[in-house]
């Protein structure tokens, strides 16, 4: 690696020399300075097929958010890491990791902060919104989704945000880990085809926004039988764990949502868990995972010309639930607004042992698997010219959810909006704790 800076420490000339140290990038043994940026912290280190920016606390602090984009720009790769235990400074944007052009972002992608991305003063209102994405590979809809991996480690500050995929996608995991005494302002928002984890430690905390972790999927299509292709989308497990808060007090709170999102499709199935534990204070606690799986054909076969034809699939549209499971633990130490939390055939069960506030607790474990089929009887000439005797269509659905549970243990109380479960097997709600509003639970079996 290539240094400016080649003066002794204490020689004359050396913190001015420093000051205007430029970033540089080592490929192998050669080694390319970048002229024109002139900044003091900011490194590249390229060694295929891993690259890492690398912002640093000496010798100089604060790195202009725009030096550290342009390393990131001039580093992007399959993979990429950011490194940054100094402190950026402004002006305020939002750092993209990642994607940068055709064949970047397909790989591992990593932030590491200690330090600080952005700035606060003395009251805690933030000065310098500098947020983060973490982008994917793919571009649109149709494109061949990745596989990479993006993780964030925090233990520090970030005043802008954190978001995964906000463009394009992650087709590989997703891990958001605030630790020790991080903070982050502007929420969390991310989307992983993948697994998909959010931990965060009792001492670190989302100061404002909401976390809110998607999942999308894409659909594989079987071989067609008898004219039927039949398409299954997947999705990776979603475990979330909150034991630190995601409000800045206890009257101004962020929402946890974790979403599953089809892509590319009116429905999609959920072949992972979601597993939710919440210790610390937050709005409202929300969980959708829900969506089944299609089947579509738009013929049953061929029509051969002089022939008579009956049953021939003219259209079929299926649909079948979900198999996933959900769980949704608010601790001892949880103190949440409301919690509605839904799940495929796999069922649901909520156990509330800390706090619920007027939102109340809704689990539900419901869903249709529908039929819609039409078939034709029809007589074909040459040409083929089709002449159709008879067309008829059947639709036709059954309850597919599972079982719902919700438990409130003694010590544990809802202030309003009750206890609520409702699934297609079964439904049971037990409180032993406190609960402001009425018991119910239903069936639609």
């Amino acid at each position: 690696m290539i240094s400016r800076d080649t003066t002794p420490a204490g020689t004359a000339g050396s913190s001015l020399r420093r000051t205007r140290a430029a970033l540089f990038l080592t490929t192998g043994l050669v080694g390319l300075a970048m002229p024109g940026v002139t900044q003091a912290n900011t490194t590249t280190v390229v060694a295929a097929p891993l690259t890492t920016v690398t912002v640093d606390a000496s010798p100089v602090t604060p790195d202009p958010s725009g030096t550290v984009q342009a390393a990131l720009n001039a580093a992007a790769t399959t993979d990429q890491t950011l490194t940054v235990s100094g402190e950026v400074a402004g002006p305020a944007t939002t750092l993209q990791m990642g994607y940068a052009g055709v064949g970047d972002g397909d790989g591992v992608i990593t932030l590491n902060n200690t330090g600080k991305i952005g700035a606060i003063d003395a009251s805690g209102n933030v000065t310098t919104a500098v947020g983060v994405n973490l982008e994917g590979a793919a571009g649109s809809a149709g494109l061949s989704i990745p596989t990479n991996k993006i993780t964030v480690n925090n233990s520090g500050l970030i005043t802008g945000g954190v978001t995964v995929a906000a463009v394009r996608f992650a087709g590989g995991d997703v891990a958001i880990n605030n630790t020790g005494t991080g903070k982050i302002y502007g929420g969390i928002s991310t989307w992983g085809n993948g697994a998909t984890s959010f931990t965060q430690d009792a001492t670190a905390v989302v100061q404002t926004g909401s976390v809110t972790l998607r999942t999308f999927s894409v659909g594989t299509a079987a071989a067609p039988v008898a004219g039927v292709t039949t398409t299954t989308f997947v999705t990776g497990n979603q475990t979330v764990l909150v034991n630190g808060n995601i409000a800045s007090s206890s009257t101004v709170r962020g929402d946890l949502n974790v979403n599953n999102t089809a892509f590319a499709s009116a429905s999609a199935t959920r072949s992972g868990t979601v597993d939710v534990t919440v210790n610390g204070i937050v709005g409202n606690v929300v969980v959708s995972n829900v969506l089944g799986a299609s089947k579509t054909a738009s013929t049953g076969g061929t029509l051969v010309p002089g022939a008579t034809t009956t049953g021939f699939i003219e259209n079929q549209n299926d649909s079948t639930f979900s198999t996933s499971k959900t769980s949704v633990k608010i601790g001892t130490t949880g103190d949440v607004t409301g919690v509605n939390a839904g799940s495929g055939s796999g069922g649901i069960i909520a156990t509330i042992s800390g706090k619920v506030g007027t939102g109340g607790v809704v689990a539900n474990s419901t869903g249709l698997t529908t039929t819609d089929q039409t078939l034709i009887d029809a007589t074909v000439a040459a040409g083929p010219i089709v002449t159709v005797t008879k067309r008829t269509r059947t639709q036709a659905s059954t309850q597919a959810g599972g079982d719902a549970t919700v438990t409130v243990d003694a010590g544990a109380s809802v202030a309003g909006g009750g206890v609520a479960a409702t699934g297609d097997k079964s439904a049971t709600v037990t409180t032993a704790g406190a609960v402001t509003g009425s018991l119910r639970a239903n069936t639609q079996n």
